[in-house]
């Protein structure tokens, strides 16, 4: 092979490669659903929790899901979305369920920062309908662990050189 063929074959190898790792990182809006998801396992698990305590805050839990019903659907979508498109369904399944079952199991011993009576609040701030994906998104980044998601994250590109 001439070094002209060796140069082209390295560069397609590259480019495939690179194209690969594009597709496999998780973009801003596929991590705003994570949060999201992280967001819901992180309450339920409170709620079920805390559900005999004098802080049982289950019907506010179920207010915040019928009331964001459609918004948790999507976003669980396009979680499974990416995990399919990373590897297949049948994998993408088994890999959303082990990050829900990481992310219940984190906070099967309590929220590290929040007690019974604050997840309570939490709750029944975000039970309240009408509320926005980006709200959403920034009351969840300000209060689940930082569990991040298999795989990397994608890195925005600021500026390109001429």
């Amino acid at each position: 092979m001439n070094r002209i063929a060796k140069k082209a074959a390295l560069l397609a190898a590259i480019s495939a490669m690179s194209a690969q790792s594009a597709q496999a990182c998780w973009n801003d809006a596929e991590m705003d659903a994570v949060t999201i998801s992280h967001f819901n396992m992180m309450l339920v698990t409170g709620a079920l929790r805390c559900r005999n305590t004098g802080q049982d805050f289950m019907e506010e839990y179920g207010r915040f899901v019928a009331n964001n019903n459609a918004l948790l659907g999507a976003q669980s979508k396009l979680v499974t979305s990416h995990l399919a498109r990373t590897s297949n369904m049948k994998a993408a399944d088994r890999e959303l369920d082990r990050m829900m079952t990481e992310f219940a199991n984190y906070y099967g011993g309590g929220h590290p920062n929040m007690d019974c009576a604050d997840m309570q609040q939490l709750a029944y701030v975000v039970a309240k309908p009408g509320q926005s994906l980006s709200e959403l998104v920034a009351v969840a980044q300000e209060t689940v662990a930082d569990l991040p998601p298999p795989g990397d994250i994608c890195v925005a590109r600021i500026a390109s050189r001429d």
